[in-house]
């Protein structure tokens, strides 16, 4: 192997390594680094290339009549011109590409850190309107519970709150399994919460029958 292309394999090794740490930190260096020693393996690619082309032209010169060597130049001029060309061409199309991957990695980078902050952002007003409802709600519950127990403590307060809350959030779970049940028959959400609804309004309404009837017939 020559020198050339020792040279050649060690700096596609050191290619793949900056491609494996980008990949491995998000870093856009890494990819900088790693383009700009693409460049210049492609640069001993070309240099190899035509020290090989030139050794086999100097074999073949050696072996052919001036008009012959005349033909030849001129086909190998047009030729390395138009191999030039597309190579131009091919490399403008890489650098190209390059460029535009580069910035769908940055725009990809930006869109996740700018959803990251939105997401934190909310979830941090989520909270804040959420402790601040249930200060809201506790203070009303506090006015409202003095009113029928003047005399209850702040620690009798805080169980009873505690309690109204847990027999809450039980409702709503209840509620949340029933309109699951109801939608699990064909019914969508709306539907399934005014069926919900319905049935808590029949309930209270035997309830109140029940409680009139007994009043009206004591047992004996």
């Amino acid at each position: 192997m020559s020198y050339t292309a020792k040279q050649i394999r060690n700096l596609n090794k050191k290619a793949k390594k900056k491609e494996q740490r980008y990949k491995e930190t998000g870093d856009t260096d890494y990819l900088r680094e790693r383009d700009s020693i693409h460049d210049q393996v492609n640069i001993l690619k070309r240099n190899m290339e035509v020290n090989l082309k030139n050794k086999k032209r100097k074999i073949n010169q050696e072996k052919k009549s001036d008009l012959q060597l005349m033909n030849e130049a001129i086909k190998m001029n047009r030729s390395e011109k138009n191999e030039a060309e597309q190579k131009k061409k091919i490399q403008k199309e890489k650098e190209e590409a390059r460029k535009e991957r580069r910035k769908n990695v940055k725009e990809i980078l930006k869109k996740k850190k700018e959803d990251i902050y939105e997401k934190e952002k909310k979830e941090k007003e989520d909270y804040q309107k959420y402790m601040e409802s249930i200060y809201e709600e506790k203070q009303q519950f506090r006015e409202k519970y003095l009113e029928h127990h003047p005399d209850s403590t702040d620690s009798k307060i805080q169980k009873e709150f505690v309690r109204s809350q847990k027999k809450k959030i039980e409702f709503l779970n209840w509620k949340e399994s029933m309109i699951q049940c109801f939608q699990s028959v064909g019914m969508d959400k709306d539907k399934a919460e005014e069926e919900f609804y319905k049935m808590i309004k029949f309930n209270e309404t035997n309830q109140k029958m029940e409680l009139e009837d007994i009043n009206s017939n004591p047992r004996l």
